[in-house]
């Protein structure tokens, strides 16, 4: 699994188990968040500017309807549980 498989289809039975409709960017953020890594390395790791990494994450807290990255690291984690590095990261 790679940061791009963030945001596939799954059964759905209640809301909290909804999988909202993430972009592959957003998708690839949200790897990142869950792994700890801070803004500026997110962008390093997919070479952006970092204003655009946090217009991402901001997006990813309405999305996810969370407040903070814990959270939304925690919200990832039970979405999309497992994944590997995603072919962006540098080594």
């Amino acid at each position: 699994m790679t940061a791009k498989d963030f945001g596939g289809s799954h059964e759905q039975s209640s809301a909290r188990d909804h999988v909202p409709a993430l972009s592959v960017r957003q998708r690839e953020i949200l790897y990142y968040l869950c792994r700890g890594y801070h803004n500026k390395t997110i962008a390093d790791q997919l070479g952006i500017e970092l204003v655009t990494v946090k217009m991402h994450v901001g997006r990813l807290f309405k999305k996810l309807h969370v407040n903070n990255r814990t959270a939304a690291a925690v919200r990832g984690v039970q979405l999309y549980a497992g994944g590997q590095r995603p072919r962006t990261e540098k080594p």
